[in-house]
């Protein structure tokens, strides 16, 4: 469970490194409802780059799929597809995200939650980031 909660009609980011879920929650901070955002939702899966290493493959990879991440949402946050974001990202990508993102996405994040949620069903997803 979490202690960040959740308003309706957010935007909620659900992210690892190579996937990124845009869920919208059409319940309240208690009963969650995260259905799937039709306005950001898309092949997401990220793009392959080479690297010489394998830690340098996983470090621009992250950079590179944080960076695609933070410019989808500047351009839904001067659409006004949203006015508040939860990110949900494993620390490291919490952080890389946060250097990402332009100021007009981040002054619209009401909370974020450093766990990896991307493999799990919704069911799962809301049990994890509802408030009780």
């Amino acid at each position: 469970m979490s202690d960040v909660r959740i308003p309706y009609n957010a935007l909620v980011l659900v992210a690892d490194g190579e996937k990124a879920l845009f869920l919208r929650n059409k319940g309240d901070a208690i009963n969650l409802n995260l259905t799937i955002d039709p306005a950001l939702e898309e092949d997401n899966s990220g793009s392959e780059r080479r690297a010489v290493t394998q830690s340098d493959l996983q470090s621009s990879g992250e950079d590179g799929f944080a960076a695609d991440v933070a410019e989808r949402l500047f351009k839904a946050a001067n659409d006004n597809v949203f006015d508040q974001l939860v990110v949900v990202a494993g620390p490291n990508l919490l952080g890389v995200l946060r250097k990402e993102m332009h100021q007009e996405v981040t002054r619209r994040i009401v909370g974020e939650v450093p766990k990896t949620l991307t493999t799990r069903d919704l069911g799962d997803i809301e049990k994890v980031l509802s408030v009780r």
